[in-house]
């Protein structure tokens, strides 16, 4: 699902914030932490972004709706300035997200039949009366935001950032993860990990999604990495996790590292963006989302929509017939959804030897070399091969057909989203924070840093058309969110 701005005005005064100069986006120093765009990021936040996102998120959304979904936006919109933060050792900033963060844990309602504590969706535009979501937990919002809120603990954790006000937030995660991680251990209908590990790619024929790995999945891994991160330095969490932690949760942990190897795609190839030599690259789910319905014109890169709204957006009119396009066999996970790695596979990178230690897992059990593989294939597959105009494929396969094409959610119809249509994933993502391992990512994302300065006319249209929220042509709350997910990933993202 893709982040969606689910409100229309904000009052934010951002206008010596929104411009950014060619020759600001060339200097290395600018990029460093204590740089200008750190500066920037945190003028941003300080000067209107953090009560946009507290109070449409979790003020109006969670505590005033009931609206779970608001832990997921929340989530989108702040896990790459949380990384800055810790990237940049600003201890003072990571209290802070503790510190709101605390604010959604006193939504928290009790779960019947001794599940611990859960956020249970009452209201909004998705849980509204009569939703089968209504009043039941969503195991997608609550996940992603506890994938933010564990990586804010297990940052805490560290014995030398450790105070009083910290630990207690270190340890009421720690419990809560716990509650989640037995709960949907005991859950048989949520995680079917048997049922997907034997399923075989030829029954991923019928447009159904209940083989898929997803990104529940993934967010799931990074909360049992970082409670390990805890583990690690905080004897109290370990003894709470030594108690509480059910046998479940741990056959769960090795049933989902199981499925993950096994879903994971890891091909050497040749490629010239790359330089010389082979190089590994990595993709997820490949070929299970083939038959998908919001994949199935992955394979149709024609401008026109293959489905029209019309009706005031209550009628599709379907202008070219799905049999008619073939079946992209590759197809997996599509650009936006891959954002979830950046941060999933941090997770698993940094935290892998407590992982192991304190689950009792093989050495080998985490994969090694994830973020390297797909950071190659970002540029191989992905990336349109334009230094100075770069653009991305829909698909993490290279296909680069119309994705969610007629998508309707429940009578509003949805064209869809063009070739390259997903693009901007590639600068609210935070991939910048790859360039690590690849420097031509951090390359593209400073190209894109000038070119959203830029007052050129080509330039102007190239970022309204494509990266919209970088450019001067949308609202400034949507303008405030873009880059409160864009300027931290570029911040001491290189070696």
């Amino acid at each position: 699902m893709r982040l969606k701005i689910r409100f229309t005005s904000v009052a934010l005064c951002l206008a010596a914030l929104c411009t950014v100069s060619t020759a600001q986006a060339q200097g290395e120093a600018a990029f460093r932490c204590g740089g200008e765009v750190e500066n920037q990021a945190w003028k941003l936040w300080d000067g209107g972004a953090r009560d946009l996102v507290v109070k449409n998120y979790l003020e109006d959304g969670l505590k005033a709706q009931g609206d779970s979904y608001g832990l997921y936006e929340f989530q989108g919109s702040t896990h790459n300035l949380l990384a800055m933060a810790v990237r940049c050792g600003r201890q003072d900033r990571v209290l802070e997200f503790a510190r709101i963060i605390a604010r959604a844990y006193d939504q928290l309602s009790v779960l019947p039949n001794g599940g611990g504590q859960g956020w249970l969706c009452r209201g909004g535009r998705v849980c509204k009366e009569g939703s089968s979501l209504r009043d039941t937990e969503v195991p997608l919002t609550t996940s992603q935001f506890m994938g933010l809120s564990t990586r804010v603990a297990s940052a805490l954790a560290a014995p030398a950032q450790r105070t009083q006000e910290a630990e207690t937030f270190v340890t009421m995660t720690a419990m809560l993860t716990v509650d989640h991680l037995n709960r949907w251990a005991r859950d048989t209908k949520m995680l079917r990990l048997q049922e997907r590990a034997s399923a075989k790619l030829a029954q991923a024929s019928d447009g159904q999604s209940k083989w898929f790995f997803t990104d529940v999945d993934l967010w799931i891994l990074t909360m049992y990495a970082e409670l390990a991160g805890m583990q690690e330095t905080v004897p109290a969490v370990r003894e709470y996790v030594a108690a509480k932690l059910d046998p479940a949760a741990h056959e769960s942990l090795r049933g989902l590292l199981q499925l993950f190897r096994a879903r994971l795609s890891m091909s050497t190839v040749e490629s010239p963006r790359l330089g010389s030599g082979k190089v590994t690259v990595a993709d997820l789910d490949r070929g299970w989302w083939r038959h998908y319905r919001d994949n199935r014109y992955a394979g149709h890169s024609g401008k026109q929509a293959p489905v029209s709204c019309g009706g005031g957006k209550t009628e599709a009119r379907v202008n070219l017939k799905p049999e008619s396009v073939a079946i992209v066999e590759s197809g997996g996970w599509d650009f936006s959804h891959a954002r979830r790695l950046v941060h999933v596979i941090d997770a698993l990178d940094r935290q892998r030897a407590a992982m192991v230690r304190w689950y009792k897992l093989p050495n080998d059990a985490v994969p090694a070399g994830l973020a390297p593989a797909f950071a190659a294939a970002l540029v191989a597959r992905v990336w349109n091969g334009d230094a100075a105009k770069p653009l991305f494929s829909n698909f993490w396969d290279g296909s680069n057909g119309w994705y969610r094409a007629g998508h309707t959610s429940g009578s509003s119809c949805f064209e869809g989203y063009g070739p390259h249509g997903l693009s901007d994933a590639f600068a609210l993502g935070g991939f910048a924070m790859w360039s690590q391992y690849r420097p031509e990512i951090g390359n593209f994302a400073r190209r894109l840093y000038a070119l959203a300065g830029s007052t050129q006319e080509p330039d102007l249209s190239f970022i309204n058309t494509y990266y919209p929220g970088l450019g001067a042509g949308g609202s400034s709350s949507i303008r405030t969110l873009a880059r409160l997910q864009f300027w931290p990933s570029l911040v001491e993202s290189r070696r």
